[in-house]
C-alpha cells in the first residue's frame, strides 16, 4: 500500500494543482496491477545472475 501512499503524498504536496483525473488515473493503475498479481508485497525482487 506504499505505492497509494507515496501517490497521495505527492499529490498534496504539490496543493492538489493536478487534476484528479490524474490522481485517479494513478490509483487506477495501482489497483488494477495489484489486483491481477502483477504486484506482490511478498515477492521478492529480481535476482540478479
Amino acid at each position: 500500500m506504499a505505492g497509494v501512499t507515496e501517490v497521495v503524498i505527492d499529490w498534496l504536496e504539490r496543493d492538489t494543482a493536478d487534476d484528479t483525473e490524474v490522481l485517479a488515473d494513478h490509483l487506477t493503475g495501482f489497483s488494477l496491477a495489484l489486483l491481477s498479481g502483477h504486484w506482490s508485497a511478498t515477492s521478492s525482487p529480481p535476482q540478479q545472475p
